[in-house]
């Protein structure tokens, strides 16, 4: 009579899991904007029928998501809820536990390290500049969209995003939709995006055809023989070794005067008629190596991480340009994250170089960004190892830094600047 007792235990143990597990498999819909974590997990267990358990002290359910799935199985609708809120689950009996998961820790459901990253930013209006809340920023890769909308401020944040390469769109009622290919993400450092959105304009009784132009300058008075450039570009073109000077020898009407050497033949005008620019103020040639009066040199003095989106003009310049006759290289400086700090080193033919950057305080606004770079090659031949025998090895070293402090009445303030030495030995 005991085993009889005991079998019949046995079973009824695990009826409950079968049938939990069935409802994971069962295939659903959903379709969730703009909706807090709460009420998508009450909504989940309503209609859905799956019985979430979880401590509200330990979750954000104030935390609003978008999320749409359209019939996958109750097993991936919760996966990619997981994803998107930084959650991990397990089942026990009919219980389904949600708990925290850190974006460091390993994919609880293929058991791998996967990856992952953020993706934040600033939306903000095209005209004003005003920032813009309420703006959706959805993920549309491979997988399910996810999404989130920007705050008062018009800052958002992409949590635990697969690392690769994304496509995102930004939407505002009022404003034209966004689509922004082939984004990259990296594991090692956060994506910051600065997006603009222009009005939505609608003419009723008439044909509108807009050009295809997603690389208009920053430079609103520049109308003609412009074009802007991010960081991102700089490393994807043939030959551009992270370096402005030698991406744009890749556009139409544009050569260089030499294979050493980063300077630019616009049109066929001199290469000492470029100007440099840095932060709206003219600067000197920024280049190592570089001959006197000359525009460029062997290795460009700004390292690539200091870069935000930057203008190239290549003629017809706005009346604010002067002591130009060839192209403008309007350079930017991106500001430091402030949100953490983060540190990096990188080593390259370019230079090895370390980078710091983050806020001044915790919470603050006021942010930092520093990049010092030495020569490989010199490290190298101080270490034996010379590739150029006894030819000499070239020498040289460069500090970047950029300081914001932005204000609540009297704008932001900025401290910035960038130094270099090179000798050859």
């Amino acid at each position: 009579m005991g085993r009889i007792i005991v079998l019949l235990l046995v079973v009824l143990h695990a009826i409950p899991v079968k049938g939990q597990e069935n409802n994971l498999s069962r295939i659903i819909s959903v379709d969730y904007k703009e909706q807090s974590l709460g009420s998508i997990l009450e909504d989940l267990r309503k209609h859905q029928s799956l019985q979430l358990t979880y401590s509200s002290g330990q979750l954000n359910l104030k935390e609003r998501l978008t999320l749409k799935m359209e019939k996958q199985p109750a097993k991936k609708v919760l996966e990619a809820l997981c994803r998107l809120a930084t959650l991990e689950y397990s089942v026990v009996g009919k219980q389904i536990i949600l708990k925290p998961r850190k974006e460091s820790e390993p994919d609880g459901k293929s058991g791998l390290n996967t990856p992952y990253q953020t993706i934040r930013g600033l939306v903000s209006d095209k005209i004003s500049g005003v920032p813009l809340p309420g703006a959706t920023v959805i993920v549309q890769s491979s997988g399910p969209a996810t999404g989130v909308n920007t705050g008062e401020d018009g800052v958002f944040h992409l949590k635990s995003i697969p690392v690769g390469r994304h496509e995102l769109t930004i939407s505002l009622l009022g404003y034209e939709t966004i689509r922004l290919p082939n984004v990259l993400l990296t594991s090692g450092k956060e994506l910051y995006l600065y997006i603009e959105l222009p009005e939505l304009v609608s003419s009723l009784g008439a044909v509108t055809v807009n050009g295809n132009n997603t690389r208009r300058p920053l430079n609103e008075m520049a109308g003609v023989s412009a074009r802007s450039f991010s960081v991102e570009e700089t490393g994807r073109y043939a030959a551009s070794v992270f370096d402005p000077a030698r991406m744009v020898m890749n556009f139409a009407g544009i050569t260089s005067s030499d294979d050493g050497s980063n300077e630019v033949i616009i049109r066929g005008n001199s290469p000492k008629g470029v100007q440099w620019r840095l932060e709206g103020i003219e600067i000197m040639n920024p280049n190592h190596f570089g001959e006197e009066g000359g525009s460029g040199g062997g290795i460009s003095m700004i390292s690539s991480g200091m870069l935000g989106t930057s203008d190239f003009l290549t003629g017809a310049f706005p009346a604010e340009y002067g002591n130009a006759l060839s192209g403008i290289f309007d350079l930017r400086f991106r500001t430091g994250n402030t949100a953490k700090r983060e540190y990096a080193i990188m080593a390259g033919a370019l230079g090895t170089e370390a980078s710091a950057e983050g806020p001044f305080r915790t919470c603050g606004k006021a942010s930092y960004l520093v990049n010092y770079r030495y020569s490989t090659l010199s490290l190298l031949d101080k270490a034996g190892i010379s590739p150029f025998g006894e030819n000499g090895v070239p020498d040289y070293q460069d500090l970047a830094y950029n300081l914001n402090f932005p204000t609540a009445k009297a704008g932001t303030f900025s401290l910035f600047g960038i130094g270099g030495s090179v000798r050859k030995t």
